[in-house]
């Protein structure tokens, strides 16, 4: 049972750090301050300091009282009663230090991949360095055959991130239950096992959740391991059940020629009881490897995103004006050049095809096109499925950028009538 204890305790503790690695250094600063500590130090000392203190009676209090809405945030998810069992922060970090130590010596692993690892798997083996790979975004480690198809994406992003970003509209505030995987049926018309999970629910999350007024949910996502990613999607065949009530049942259409079936997250909000709940997988006849991760999100507003897109997603004017006139360079591949002399650039909204007025694009889009940023978000808060790609290019645009230098010009053109394009010279 203590370790048991231990094992749930630093799932927390480490969720809580994941949390905290969300914010700006500015932001934990603050947080510091407001705890009394010190304020100084690199952003993982940062991250460590309140990640230990905030498990405590006096950092919780001070948290839960403070003013700062975010800080009160982080503290919500944890129940105070927990450190009665007289299990003790620094008992945790020595029992994760020992496995690490362990595992790092028997699998001739790094220390700093050992003590990374976050894989959909139940094997805490890191294994070695060459059978793993790591998240750019979050840094954390999993192993290669864990992932599947997914270690061939062009920016490799672990499915706890993945599974954060795929819908820009619903802010992540906590994770209840970290990704874990579903074990393919190889035969058809055979059972799968079953999969098991609990999560803690605690009173203080479910009062913040019912004041909220619907703004909150707790979520179960489901990604596929395909190598594409970025998208709901549910095993062909199953079902899936919480505190042994059945949700949903996954089927395909018995007509092949059937409308693709719709993939959303399900909303588990009105089923979850205080204190532990227990979710179960089933899936048939399906080959495919799954992933699972159960959050809890926060539904922003369009306003409130187009603003914040608006004052921290602007390219830099250089920058922005460089990456327009690239395309009119020569390209040093290929014994075939074909340079343009200028760049036609669209004025108007593909979508409405009106004048824009906040132009953005994708980060992972190549092209100097743009669409407007309240135009797209209107339009996809509108839809039930929400892709979040490209009007041109039909990559994802889960992370967008305004270009200022493109918004000049638009700021330019905006006394002619009836301007549809307007032609860049390289200067």
């Amino acid at each position: 049972r203590q370790y048991r204890v231990v094992r749930d305790m630093g799932d927390r503790v480490e969720s809580l750090k994941l949390k905290l690695q969300d914010f700006r250094v500015s932001d934990l600063r603050e947080f510091s301050k407001l705890c009394a500590m010190k304020v100084q130090g690199k952003k993982e000392e940062l991250v460590a300091g309140l990640s230990e203190f905030l498990f405590t009676p006096d950092g919780f209090n001070k948290a839960s009282n403070s003013s700062n809405s975010k800080l009160q945030s982080l503290v919500a998810g944890i129940n105070i009663e927990d450190l009665t069992e007289g299990v003790t922060i620094a008992e945790i970090t020595r029992a994760n230090s020992k496995g690490v130590e362990q595992n790092s010596t028997t699998n001739g692993s790094s220390p700093k991949a050992a003590s990374n690892l976050l894989c959909i798997c139940d094997n805490i083996s890191p294994m070695s360095e060459e059978n793993l790979i790591q998240c750019t975004t979050c840094q954390k480690f999993q192993h290669r055959d864990c992932m599947k198809a997914n270690v061939d994406l062009p920016e490799y992003e672990c499915i706890l991130c993945q599974a954060k970003m795929i819908n820009p509209f619903d802010e992540v505030m906590d994770v209840f239950c970290h990704p874990f995987g579903l074990e393919p049926t190889k035969q058809a018309g055979s059972e799968g096992k079953k999969k098991k999970r609990s999560f803690m629910y605690q009173s203080s999350t479910k009062t913040k959740i019912h004041s909220a007024a619907g703004k909150y949910q707790i979520q179960i996502r489901c990604l596929k391991l395909d190598g594409i990613g970025y998208e709901h999607t549910w095993p062909k065949w199953g079902k899936v059940s919480v505190n042994s009530r059945e949700v949903m049942e996954f089927k395909m259409p018995d007509n092949p020629n059937a409308r693709k079936r719709k993939d959303d997250a399900i909303n588990i909000t009105t089923l979850c009881q205080i204190g532990m709940n227990e979710i179960e997988f089933s899936m048939h006849s399906d080959p495919a490897d799954y992933a699972v991760v159960i959050l809890m999100i926060r539904r922003v507003p369009h306003a409130e995103l187009s603003e914040q897109i608006r004052e921290s997603c602007v390219m830099g004017y250089e920058e922005a004006k460089v990456n327009m006139l690239k395309s009119l360079r020569p390209s040093e591949e290929g014994d075939i050049q074909i340079v343009s002399d200028f760049i036609e650039l669209k004025l108007k909204c593909p979508i409405t095809m009106k004048p824009m007025q906040t132009p953005v694009r994708g980060s992972k889009c190549n092209h100097q096109q743009c669409f407007n940023l309240e135009t797209y978000l209107e339009t996809i808060s509108k839809t039930r499925m929400k892709k979040w790609m490209c009007p041109y290019c039909k990559s994802k645009v889960f992370r967008m950028c305004v270009d200022p230098f493109v918004k000049e010009i638009l700021a330019k053109s905006a006394s002619y009538q009836d301007v549809v394009h307007a032609k860049i010279y390289p200067s």
